[in-house]
């Protein structure tokens, strides 16, 4: 599921989409509201790209690429804050694990069980 986009990848993606002529692209701030079970709500504020194309519905951010499905993207555009249960939260999540898993981030604030474990208490998509 997803993964970290390589400079030649996305270039190649972009190319692709634009022989195909149907390419979306929808950037979407993701903020948080306040919550007590947030820490450091900067780290929870950044800029993602939703992408629509031939290729599929993409979820870009904090280079990450996650494939989505198109609910998922439309949700995703309507609703971009995060807080408790929400589906920017959980790919914050899926996001922030993907880092820890191909950076060892032993230093951030979460491990890659505990990531698990809070991705798992989302509904399925």
């Amino acid at each position: 599921m997803g993964g970290f986009i390589p400079t030649c990848y996305t270039q190649t993606y972009v190319e692709v989409a634009k022989l195909e002529k149907r390419m979306n692209i929808q950037l979407v701030n993701i903020y948080p509201i306040s919550s007590p079970y947030l820490e450091n709500l900067q780290t929870y504020k950044y800029p993602v790209l939703l992408l629509d194309s031939n290729l599929g519905y993409y979820y870009w951010g904090r280079g990450v690429s996650i494939p989505i499905s198109e609910r998922i993207y439309h949700q995703l555009k309507l609703y971009p804050k995060i807080f408790e249960n929400s589906l920017a939260l959980k790919y914050h999540y899926m996001a922030e694990l993907e880092l820890v898993k191909r950076w060892k981030l032993s230093s951030g604030p979460y491990h890659i069980h505990h990531l698990q474990k809070l991705i798992a208490r989302f509904p399925q998509d």
